[in-house]
């Protein structure tokens, strides 16, 4: 009620995208899979078991997030779950600094 129009249009056109994005993603998952069959060895099995819980978490976390969002607030919850999925990126990031800045004192 207090957007415009044209506001909840680009908002739902985004939502979308970001929806789509999702859909893609398995997609290119699933389409890498003989490849990665064959590099790492592994029965198709147990490399569909990663697929798998990749779509079950996408059913199920709609189910945990909604409620912990509505209890304690949108802002709160992203900033938690945006924070879990950066952290190891970050550590592999600093490690990687380390182990350059390493050689290179090294190297001297």
């Amino acid at each position: 009620m207090l957007f415009s129009d044209v506001r909840k249009w680009v908002w739902t056109l985004l939502e979308s995208l970001a929806t789509f994005a999702v859909a893609l993603t398995t997609r290119a998952y699933s389409a890498a899979a003989v490849p990665l069959i064959d590099e790492f060895q592994v029965d198709r099995e147990l490399f569909e078991v990663g697929f798998s819980v990749f779509v079950l978490g996408f059913a199920l976390g709609p189910l945990l997030w909604a409620p912990l969002s509505e209890m304690y607030g949108r802002q709160i919850l992203f900033f938690f779950t945006v924070s879990a999925q950066r952290s190891p990126i970050g550590f592999c990031r600093a490690g990687l600094l380390m182990r350059s800045a390493a050689g290179h004192v090294y190297s001297l």
